[in-house]
């Protein structure tokens, strides 16, 4: 008997971890002194998202910034009253994010293990995922971010010379 070949999907890669804060300039400057790493500016990145208690797309600013060494990269996220962005639970490490080589099957994967989502980001004016939140409630308590690998570039561009702006990230498919 002969099994059908199965894709096989690599294992995803750690990349950065994020932590939710109440006032990310406060947070930046203590997370500098106290680790002895540098960070660029916070930013602004406006993006469409689909939320598990608002499943059709809308837009949403998120608030950030990533240290200026990593992998593995600390990123502050700035806390708002989104549900998946709430103080409700206090400042906290709120993510761990990792690259994926195909965040579509990725997903589809990990959700017959048992993962739901939580957030998702789909490249622009396209169907693909760029980024899936999944719901921490079905891992632990742990939320994972995917990033798909084809943005890689995008991102390790922006990561190189901030001063492009968030505006720039999303384009690539």
């Amino acid at each position: 008997m002969t099994s059908e070949p199965q894709s096989v999907l690599k294992s995803p890669e750690l990349f950065h971890v994020g932590f939710l804060v109440a006032d990310i300039e406060a947070a930046r400057s203590q997370f500098e002194a106290a680790l002895g790493i540098g960070f660029h500016p916070a930013t602004e990145v406006d993006l469409m998202v689909e939320t598990m208690h608002h499943p059709d797309p809308h837009p949403y600013r998120s608030k950030l910034c990533y240290s200026t060494t990593g992998p593995v990269y600390v990123e502050l996220v700035q806390a708002d009253d989104s549900d998946y962005k709430s103080l409700s639970q206090g400042e906290r490490i709120h993510h761990l994010g990792y690259w994926v080589e195909d965040v579509d099957a990725w997903r589809d994967r990990q959700s017959q293990e048992g993962l739901r989502d939580e957030v998702i980001v789909r490249y622009e004016g396209s169907d693909r995922i760029r980024q899936w939140f999944t719901d921490p409630v079905s891992m632990h308590g742990v939320r994972a971010e995917y990033f798909d690998d084809a943005w890689r570039p995008d991102f390790e561009a922006w990561m190189a010379d901030w001063s492009r702006g968030a505006s720039t990230l999303g384009r690539s498919t």
